[in-house]
């Protein structure tokens, strides 16, 4: 029933947007795949491996190819020297994002440094975050705390290995970096048991994939009164538990600030509120709230993500890792690549390089590892991949 609901709303949209776009003035666009075309390949497009389905459109199409989906029109480039252009040459006229529905919720669009348009408010955080909260000398100065809890994950993994248990990769990199960040943040440990990480990784995993998920409204706002799929309240579910979570450290923080014998923790809590005193306008406890999460989110599941990939692969194939290890010993350094570019690169790449090189080469250089499941397929879609390994 639900799907033929929403294959007939579609229908009527479409036929509403054609004939409303036949009145219109057409200017020259790139080519691109018909309608009839990307629906046959919406499985792939949607879920199923969508980088490969769209590599191979683009190889029809060229490296400037138009997806006309639904009332949005997006243009996927294949190109290095086109990507440069639009990521560097041409970033101030391509640097605003469409707004998912699942990320309009709770007035989370208006503070959110990844999805807001470039305006005032961006360039404030923005500024901020180089400046104060990700700068050289404040992630200097967090160097021993990155050892503790870099030893803290070491450690975790070879009790398991003594004990002769799988280790699940994820959960244990999750953990680890949740507790660094809210180290970083707020001077305390998020997740001090198995239950606390799996409560924070369910709320963080949840909006991730909540936010991720095709969604018929993004393409179709006339949809949007309805909310077919639920994905507004279920993201609104999740951000405001993870948003109640930092305002009631935020406010904690803020009754003792007012104690005459405050003693200032110098993290970047502290450095927010500093900034809160000094300049209402530019930041405020709503505002901190919303960087926060933004923070966490990015944050915890970028790294402990990649770092679960990454281990995937090495251990599926057992030459890339020991190529790996030998570079190790050289003292040689993975090359990164940042996520995203121009005025939109991610503001915590310089925190990224530092715990990503750490936690993966570590992981690397101090154990010996093996598949659990060896009939495990890894040619998944991604983020369905669970990896857990032994210590030899």
């Amino acid at each position: 029933m639900y799907f033929a609901t929403t294959v007939f709303l579609l229908f009527l949209s479409y036929i509403a947007i054609t004939l409303f776009s036949r009145t219109k003035t057409h200017i020259n666009l790139p080519p691109g795949p018909s309608l009839f075309t990307l629906m046959l390949n919406a499985s792939e497009l949607g879920k199923q491996k969508p980088q490969h389905s769209l590599a191979k459109l683009s190889k029809i199409y060229g490296p400037i190819m138009r997806l006309k989906l639904g009332q949005i029109t997006t243009f996927v480039i294949s190109s290095p020297e086109i990507a440069q252009e639009v990521l560097q040459t041409h970033d101030l006229f391509l640097s605003d994002r469409t707004i998912p529905q699942a990320v309009a919720v709770l007035d989370h669009q208006h503070f959110s440094l990844p999805f807001m348009p470039a305006c005032d408010l961006w360039r404030d955080l923005k500024k901020i975050s180089k400046n104060h909260l990700f700068s050289s000398k404040t992630l200097d100065a967090s160097y021993q705390l990155r050892c503790n809890k870099l030893q803290d994950f070491l450690c975790d993994i070879d009790r398991s290995s003594i004990r002769g248990e799988a280790v699940d990769i994820g959960r244990a990199a999750f953990k680890t970096t949740l507790n660094f960040l809210s180290n970083t943040f707020f001077s305390m440990d998020f997740a001090n048991s198995a239950g606390e990480t799996d409560e924070y990784k369910d709320i963080i995993e949840n909006l991730v994939r909540v936010i991720g998920t095709p969604n018929l409204v993004d393409f179709f706002p006339v949809l949007s009164m309805f909310d077919p799929k639920g994905i507004k309240g279920i993201s609104s579910t999740f951000l405001e538990k993870l948003l109640q979570i930092i305002d009631s450290y935020t406010t904690k923080r803020l009754k003792i600030r007012e104690g005459e014998n405050y003693i200032p923790n110098d993290d970047m809590l502290d450095m927010l509120l500093n900034i809160s005193q000094e300049n209402g306008q530019k930041m405020d406890n709503t505002k901190i709230k919303h960087l926060f999460l933004d923070l966490f989110v990015a944050g915890t599941d970028t790294t402990s993500y990649i770092i679960e990939r990454a281990m995937a692969e090495l251990i599926h194939n057992p030459h890339v890792m020991a190529k790996a290890k030998e570079e190790l010993e050289q003292g040689q350094y993975f090359q990164f690549t940042p996520f995203g570019g121009g005025r939109r690169m991610c503001p915590g790449m310089p925190l990224a390089i530092r715990m990503l090189h750490t936690m993966l080469g570590s992981l690397i250089n101090s154990f010996d590892w093996k598949k659990e499941n060896r009939d495990r397929d890894i040619d998944q879609p991604l983020r369905d991949i669970p990896i857990r390994v032994n210590k030899l």
